[in-house]
């Protein structure tokens, strides 16, 4: 068995979660918030400094309308139609005022 780096794969579901970040059209802060997190923890999980939890991944999933576990499958794209889930749509509208 091949052994797995686990800073190398924290930073790699880091860099998933800026991927959905940047589908979204969400900076830092507006996604910390409309995920339910801090801006620090989700800074710390965007580093691969914390590692992301099976239940914030679903939560994340549920929130956009896709398969939360997909964002620990490295092979697989994330999708691109979260960018028009109801949930982030009404998330915009109701922050339309705030540029973050």
């Amino acid at each position: 068995m091949i052994p797995i780096d686990k800073s190398f794969y924290n930073k790699e579901v880091g860099n998933r979660l800026k991927e959905i970040m940047l589908v979204c059209d969400l900076e830092l802060e507006g996604f910390a918030l409309f995920i339910n997190s801090s801006a620090s923890q989700l800074y710390a999980l965007l580093n691969g400094n914390r590692r992301l939890t099976k239940k914030k991944a679903e939560e994340i999933g549920n929130i956009l309308g896709f398969d939360g576990s997909l964002i620990f499958n490295l092979n697989v794209a994330i999708p691109a139609n979260i960018s028009k889930s109801a949930k982030l749509n009404n998330f915009k509208t109701e922050f339309k005022e705030n540029p973050e």
